[in-house]
């Protein structure tokens, strides 16, 4: 009788600890559950990569070690596939193909070099700021509300 009371004071005096603690130790040791989606969008990642391994485009380890470390981030990580899609598109037209950290690409074709930065373009929160405030604004002299960036006839 007397262990099962200094157990139970123990276990008193540990209980607030040992759930934070068992939660802490049972993530350690819980295998991590990855998603049908994740695993497509590293499907894609990978086939990406042997595309432009197989199109002969240098530089392939630096961008595959940047495409790998960024693919948590979704912009970083479409902005870069974005990279991999143009690489593809040079080699294909006949281009010697480096991909870079910065310009994006470096082009070379019978003796002539140049260089590519590639852009993506996608809505931005501030672009739903502008339009909210481009709406609200009731003077005779405000233009035709259109997203910056977009040339006046194109619609968002």
């Amino acid at each position: 009788m007397v262990s099962s009371a200094v157990l139970g004071v123990a276990t008193g005096d540990m209980a607030p600890e040992r759930p934070a603690l068992a939660a802490r130790h049972a993530r350690r040791s819980t295998p991590r559950v990855v998603s049908p989606t994740h695993e497509l969008v590293m499907d894609y990642e990978q086939k990406l990569i042997d595309a432009v391994i197989n199109a002969g485009v240098y530089g392939t380890e630096i961008y595959q070690r940047r495409l790998k470390a960024n693919s948590t981030d979704k912009d970083v990580r479409d902005d870069l596939m974005s990279e991999g899609y143009a690489s593809l598109m040079f080699a294909e037209a006949g281009f010697d193909v480096e991909l870079r950290e910065r310009p994006d690409i470096a082009l070379s074709l019978r003796g002539h070099r140049l260089f590519a930065e590639v852009k993506r373009f996608r809505r931005k929160r501030q672009d739903d700021i502008d339009q909210s405030e481009c709406e609200a604004d009731s003077s005779d002299m405000a233009i035709p509300c259109q997203p910056r960036g977009l040339p006046r006839g194109i619609k968002s």
